[in-house]
């Protein structure tokens, strides 16, 4: 991101050195490191020996980390406040970064809360730049939340399901986890029906939690606590910086054309590793789609997690009915054909998982509303797949794998571990990729299921097609 280059007069940036109560804390990401309280207009950082006007210096690497310390200027940055917006000024020769980004000298950037800030190299990072929420804002939150948490006012995502925070443990000043708000009056209002009938039982929201606690793997976000109001809940989880795989999908360097199948392999290897340990562990996720993947870090070949398994019934029990009210893009037949009503067992995330894995690989999704041959329901009713043009470059044995995880008839269906047994898996460079990533994860799952700490396929359901698909990805809810 290029630095920001909003229009303020030198005076009012960098002049005057008015106190004022604390706006904002470093928090050291380094030891030897205190936390430093913001709260004058100019904060002046650099490595000067004597007293020269500057803030804070960073005597503390001289001898820890002398190449850090050679390469800090005298004075390297200065954080600014003005009108309730901060703002960081690079003075520097070897450049000051924010969230790896390089502000460049003479330049200055926002700073919002949770931004990582490095000084002389951008895998030096020694603060992060924290901004509490206002009274009214933090008044949200049950005290039992906020005896173990810090929320910041940084806003990491929102959704249909609420919105996500970014937030700090107070027993770790330095650990960053993710608190995900939701109005379950909202939740109601969208799918018709009455608040109450959102808020489950004392006694089952507490065993729901205790399940959602207990999952321990790789590939599965990792909750830490659970706090429950009469119309808000709050679900603090572990913080994976990568972004959503939906994103990854519609990124414009993909043209359109998802991710390929060799990306997509190891990607949908992971997911079914997750869905096969949820089901053993009798979860079903009931709401699997690319804005529930989650991706550890921005590289490709990452750790891919999923999240919001087991919400639903922390939340409710309509929650298919809300989702079938929204968007029905990633549901399986079985629920579409009953409006959301119907029974159904953990099958449907397989079905959930096929169209996950067509639109990563080829880029547009199996069924969408912009097809004008059949309504959207009818063609997930009838499980009719459209194959184009970009389908040539997919192996048959992916195609296979579609189909079979695509079947209509839930107990024809492939089950998370008939999938993971399909010869597409059998592919020795992306397993041992996909199970390094996944090694490095405090849990590791063995081969038990036990967790150590660490041309198509032609039937009456297809027909080939040529066919230009104008963007009908569904937006994200």
């Amino acid at each position: 991101m290029a630095a920001t280059q909003e229009a303020f007069s030198q005076s009012s940036l960098f002049d005057g050195d008015l106190s004022m109560d604390a706006y904002g804390k470093l928090l050291p990401l380094l030891s030897g490191f205190e936390h430093i309280s913001l709260s004058k207009i100019n904060y002046k950082m650099g490595r000067c020996e004597t007293d020269e006007g500057v803030d804070f210096t960073f005597h503390p690497l001289k001898l820890a980390h002398p190449q850090m310390y050679l390469g800090i200027s005298k004075h390297h940055a200065t954080i600014i406040r003005e009108n309730d917006t901060t703002f960081i000024h690079d003075y520097s020769q070897n450049g000051t970064f924010v969230n790896g980004d390089r502000v460049g000298k003479g330049n200055h950037r926002v700073l919002l809360s949770g931004d990582v800030l490095s000084f002389a190299n951008q895998r030096w990072k020694l603060f992060t730049y924290f901004e509490e929420l206002n009274d009214t804002a933090n008044s949200v939150y049950p005290s039992e939340l906020k005896e173990k948490f810090v929320v910041s006012a940084k806003e990491l995502g929102r959704g249909a399901m609420g919105q996500v925070m970014l937030a700090y443990v107070k027993a770790e000043p330095t650990r960053r986890v993710a608190v995900k708000v939701i109005d379950k009056g909202t939740l109601a209002m969208k799918s018709g029906l009455t608040s109450g009938a959102f808020v489950a039982p004392s006694e089952q929201i507490r065993r729901e939690i205790d399940i959602m606690r207990a999952i321990k793997h790789p590939n599965c976000i990792e909750v830490e606590d659970v706090f429950d109001s009469p119309r808000l809940a709050f679900i603090v989880m572990e913080l994976v910086e990568g972004g959503e795989l939906f994103d990854r999908i519609v990124e414009e360097k993909r043209q359109g054309r998802g991710l390929g199948e060799a990306l997509s392999k190891f990607y949908c290897y992971q997911m079914l590793k997750a869905i096969q340990y949820l089901h053993r562990k009798g979860i079903t996720h009931r709401d699997l789609k690319p804005e529930n993947i989650l991706l550890a870090t921005r590289e490709e070949e990452t750790l891919l997690k999923v999240s919001d398994f087991g919400l639903s019934k922390v939340i409710d029990e309509h929650t298919v009915l809300r989702t079938f009210c929204g968007t029905p893009n990633y549901l399986a037949p079985e629920i579409v054909s009953s409006n959301g009503a119907g029974s159904y067992t953990k099958a449907i995330d397989l079905w959930s998982l096929g169209v996950i894995l067509f639109t990563s690989l080829v880029g547009y999704p199996p069924f969408s509303k912009d097809y004008t041959d059949l309504p959207l329901n009818q063609q997930i009713i009838k499980g009719r797949l459209l194959f184009t043009k970009l389908w040539k470059s997919i192996s048959g044995e992916a195609q296979d794998l579609i189909n079979n995880l695509l079947l209509v008839d839930p107990n024809r269906r492939l089950t998370a571990d008939q999938a993971l047994a399909h010869e597409w898996f059998k592919d020795d460079t992306m397993l041992a990729k996909a199970h390094a990533v996944m090694s490095q994860h405090k849990y590791w799952t063995n081969a038990d299921g036990t967790t150590t700490l660490t041309s198509p396929q032609r039937n009456k359901r297809t027909r080939q097609v040529d066919m230009e698909v104008d963007d009908p990805l569904p937006k994200k809810r």
